[in-house]
């Protein structure tokens, strides 16, 4: 196929387009996750939270013990390998409570969302602490469960929450908190020294809130920072999103003021700016799956980053390189200093179904810029797996990255929605990605000649761009820009 594509490549070459990728990670281990046992259907990667060694996978819809009730896995790295070492579920699971929806992770404590829980009336929700160590040791024990502060029906208290040390935070995006029709609230719970117990500290609202805001959608906090998604905030347009930045004694001891609203620069009605939020220390992600910018629900991220002032702004936005309808960029976002993972859950796969795909971005701690570091994509793409359905990124420990990618919806068609995770390791220290033969070092006509090779005979290596599955000129572009922009 593409007989004398070499002179096509050496025609780019000679022209000096423009490099549009930059790489600063590559992934040097890529391992599947699967569920053990294995329940099909159950959407294992729905949700995954990582921190110190400890992985947990939410599994809303498992149904090992009761029908769609969910379950949360936890793994571990032995011998470089991750290895499944609990299997978590509430002691009074019951059909359709959807444990696992939402996870959290914070040392030997692990929380789960379970929105489907019916104590304070149907589909009110509920939220479950899980502790290492209590009747035993590497023993997990159920040591709370919360529920709304004031439940009602349809709340879906638990659709989502996050954990930092000592505060847990719990979003009910459906709440109609003061009589608004889906106003929504985000409840605060901190953690009792001397108890353990988990005492509620404060009930938050979106203070220009509107019917269908669904304040608390999505949450991220980091130490006495926390973000809330809102994806039905209006005052961009008709849900068009917004994010709120709260801080600890803002406004007081105990307080959790307003620091910032955060709304996108061309974000309108409809694109769920919010949908995703992620948070470190001065610098917060805001994935918009739904915008338009370039094409139907193609998504964007936006990040914002807060000055010696005070002072939130946005300092970059960007969307998928090559962007298609319906891919859904920033259906999930995570963040660990200049390293950012986007997932873009729908990104169409060969046959056209929303295989998926995550992007690793890295920021030049000099310029700001950030650019594309690496995209993983569906290993047998065309199959729905909905890979970037949940990410999470965090240091390793060695000076790479940890990255977790959720494909709830793997499986196939003997077993679909399954679901999925890829653990991947993620290095800083990366060959020239260009320099394909020897001698090494050095990028000449022989690594021109190599990624020919591997383009004509269709290897996955030569499959550098969207759309994935395909050979096709996107990808002789990618390398093309990869060569011009040199070995580091």
């Amino acid at each position: 196929m593409f007989k004398g594509m070499s002179k096509v490549l050496l025609v780019g070459v000679a022209c000096g387009f423009a490099a549009s990728v930059s790489w600063g990670q590559e992934v040097v281990s890529d391992q599947t996750l699967v569920a053990s046992p294995v329940s099909p259907g159950g959407l294992f990667g729905v949700s995954v939270s990582y921190d110190s060694g400890l992985l947990a996978v939410g599994a809303s819809d498992d149904s090992l013990t009761a029908d769609v009730g969910g379950a949360v896995y936890l793994f571990e790295r032995q011998g470089g390998v991750w290895v499944q070492t609990a299997r978590l579920e509430s002691s009074d699971l019951a059909s359709m409570d959807f444990l696992g929806y939402s996870v959290g992770v914070s040392g030997d404590t692990v929380v789960a969302g379970a929105w489907g829980d019916d104590d304070g009336g149907s589909l009110s929700g509920s939220v479950y602490v899980f502790e290492r160590d209590f009747g035993g040791a590497d023993a997990w024990v159920q040591r709370a469960k919360i529920v709304n502060p004031a439940p009602a029906a349809n709340d879906v208290f638990g659709s989502s929450v996050a954990i930092d040390g000592d505060t847990l935070v719990v979003g009910a995006p459906l709440d109609n908190q003061g009589g608004i029709l889906d106003r929504g609230t985000v409840s605060v719970y901190r953690r009792d020294s001397v108890s353990g117990q988990w005492v509620l500290e404060r009930v938050l609202v979106a203070p220009d809130a509107n019917p269908d805001g669904q304040f608390g959608f999505s949450l991220a906090i980091d130490g006495d920072r926390l973000v809330v998604g809102s994806i039905g905030s209006n005052a961009q347009g008709n849900g068009a999103g917004a994010a709120y930045v709260f801080e600890r004694n803002l406004g007081g001891p105990g307080q959790w003021g307003l620091a910032a609203t955060l709304r996108g620069s061309d974000i309108d009605a409809n694109d769920q700016f919010g949908y995703s939020v992620t948070v470190d220390g001065d610098r917060v992600v805001v994935g918009a799956n739904k915008k338009d910018r370039d094409g139907l629900f193609a998504g964007a991220v936006f990040v914002f980053e807060r000055d010696g002032a005070g002072v939130w702004s946005e300092a970059a936005t960007f969307r998928a390189d090559n962007p298609v309808n319906l891919q859904e960029f920033g259906s999930s976002v995570s963040l660990a200093g200049d390293t950012l993972l986007v997932g873009a859950m729908r990104t169409p796969a060969s046959l056209g179904s929303p295989g998926g795909a995550a992007f690793v971005y890295a920021r030049d701690a000099q310029t700001g810029v950030w650019s594309l570091a690496d995209t993983i994509s569906t290993i047998a793409p065309g199959d729905g797996d909905l890979l970037g359905s949940s990410v999470a990124i965090r240091p390793d420990g060695d000076g790479g990255w940890f990255g977790f990618v959720g494909a709830r919806g793997d499986g196939g068609p003997d077993a679909p929605l399954t679901g999925s995770v890829r653990a991947l390791v993620l290095s800083s220290d990366l060959p020239c990605p260009a320099d394909l033969a020897a001698p090494f070092g050095l990028l000449n006509v022989f690594d021109i000649q190599a990624y020919v090779g591997l383009y004509n005979t269709m290897d996955p290596a030569a499959d550098l761009a969207a759309p994935f599955g395909s050979f096709n000129i996107f990808d002789l572009q990618a390398y093309i820009n990869l060569y011009n922009a040199g070995c580091p």
